[in-house]
């Protein structure tokens, strides 16, 4: 199953960790079902952030896979709500089932069953982050780059945050000097036992060789001296301008500084368009499979611009760049376009010589879009619902495809005084315009809630003196904040 090393990671992560892991281990034992939680991905390889999901996985003592694995996860979801966790998002539908919850900390969490294979990517991650610290820098700085710029989804198309990694990792081994040996390479070279991994990902029981040169310490260290800026900008030209797509495959397990590797003779299918990223140790799985033509083109465009910014302004103008980015919180919902199942905004009659289409949902807080993630599976009446994250360009490239009609919903507003004094408050800070102020004012003093009209009315003085037009996308006007609220409540009480 692998170790979980405390040692690859600080003491905020440790301790974030530690709580999660905790809290569902009590889940478990609580339904008597027997076996360990055992995280992995950014939070165990050092390349987490603040807003990094907490990956963990549960591992039975028997080992179990297809409907019994689903079971114990549909058990465990009922199961967390009673040891702090809310929000549950139920995400059954998929090649790995997974749970997506909030822990009491706040931290956003997904738990699958029996994921070997992730632990052991996790720990390979962690042990090429241990070699120099420039790895998980550069790592961190590509994954960054990608969320921000919204290339983060299969299912629009684009790459996974750990498509993104094996990126870097490669272009670290191909840099010159290397920065980074081949641990993989070197495990085989010297004799290392075997590490057998069963997996049954593709309908079948598979076993992959996992085993990598683990005592990083005894390595010499790397003779290239380039600060991570120099590297950052390697890797966007590596792939913009050196690397051939059309024959070669990102491939860790075969890396070498001289020779390039063909993706026409990996186990995984290839087509010449079709880009190839192989996972280190499960050898059929192209985690570049689903990328589409549109997402190659947009991350190829997007790397160039990368580059561009960090040769005329380096990091300075790439990270100036990146936090320009207003965050985007989007569902998209597949539908059935030939008949009308659900009374919906979905694409409109010219887009129906399409079988199905993606209806979109642009949400204004990550927390609304929670909200509405949470019905995802749902059944009504014969149909389940589907709901997936996805970015502003699956919106954009299916206005390209067919007509969309734009359809605006305001929220439902409560009759209840305490409940409009709420909504009024909150409104005020999600509003983007003076019109959506002003509006919410005028709520407040039809329901004589003299306390919100004071705030609105600082509220609108801050768009008001910002000298913008705050009803565009990009503007970001300042929320009113905790003292704003405690000097308005004060006037009233």
């Amino acid at each position: 199953m692998g170790r979980w090393d405390r040692r690859n990671f600080g003491k905020a992560q440790d301790s974030i960790v530690t709580n999660v892991v905790e809290r569902i281990q009590a889940a478990a034992k609580h339904l008597g079902i027997d076996g360990d939680v055992v995280p992995f991905g950014s939070h165990t390889n050092t390349l987490c952030n603040a807003n990094s999901d907490c990956d963990v996985t549960f591992v039975p003592r028997e080992d179990v896979w297809g409907e019994a694995a689903l079971h114990i996860l549909k058990l465990i979801a009922q199961e967390l709500p009673s040891h702090g966790f809310k929000s549950i998002i139920h995400i059954f539908q998929a090649s790995i089932p997974i749970i997506k919850a909030i822990d009491p900390g706040g931290v956003e969490v997904d738990l699958c069953i029996g994921n070997h294979l992730g632990i052991h990517n996790s720990r390979l991650v962690a042990a090429y982050c241990q070699l120099d610290r420039r790895v998980g820098e550069v790592c961190r700085l590509v994954k960054q780059w990608a969320k921000s710029e919204e290339l983060v989804s299969i299912s629009d198309g684009h790459l996974t945050s750990y498509a993104y990694t094996l990126l870097t990792l490669y272009f670290l081994m191909k840099s010159s000097p290397p920065l980074l040996p081949n641990l993989q390479d070197l495990a085989f070279g010297s004799g290392h036992d075997s590490v057998a991994v069963v997996d049954r990902k593709w309908g079948q029981k598979m076993t992959w060789e996992c085993k990598f040169w683990e005592d990083v310490e005894l390595l010499p260290k790397s003779l290239n001296v380039d600060s991570s800026e120099k590297l950052l900008r390697g890797f966007f030209r590596f792939y913009t301008e050196e690397f051939d797509w059309s024959t070669h495959a990102v491939c860790v397990r075969l890396a070498t500084p001289k020779q390039d590797v063909s993706k026409f003779n990996l186990a995984a299918p290839a087509t010449k368009e079709g880009w190839f990223i192989e996972d280190p140790f499960d050898l059929r799985h192209n985690l570049a499979s689903n990328c589409i033509k549109e997402g190659r083109q947009r991350i190829l465009a997007r790397m160039a611009e990368a580059l561009r910014l960090l040769e005329e302004g380096g990091l300075q103008a790439f990270h100036s760049y990146r936090s320009s980015k207003k965050s985007k919180f989007m569902l998209k919902c597949r539908i059935h376009v030939e008949k009308d199942a659900f009374d919906l905004h979905f694409p409109s009659s010219a887009t129906r010589n399409k079988e199905v289409a993606d209806a979109f949902i642009i949400f204004k807080s990550k927390e609304s879009q929670r909200q509405v993630h949470e019905l995802n599976e749902r059944m009504i009446g014969e149909w389940q619902l589907r709901l997936m994250p996805c970015s502003t360009w699956a919106l954009q490239d299916a206005l390209a495809a067919g007509e969309y009609q734009h359809l605006e919903v305001a929220p439902k507003i409560s009759t209840k005084p305490e409940n409009v004094a709420d909504q009024v408050r909150n409104g005020y800070r999600s509003a983007t315009s003076i019109a959506e102020v002003k509006q919410l004012i005028e709520l407040a003093r039809s329901n004589d809630l003299k306390y919100e009209e004071q705030l609105g009315l600082k509220r609108l003085k801050q768009l008001e003196s910002s000298g913008q037009a705050p009803s565009s996308a990009l503007a970001t006007p300042a929320k009113p904040t905790s003292e704003d609220e405690a000097e308005s409540r004060a006037a009233y009480q």
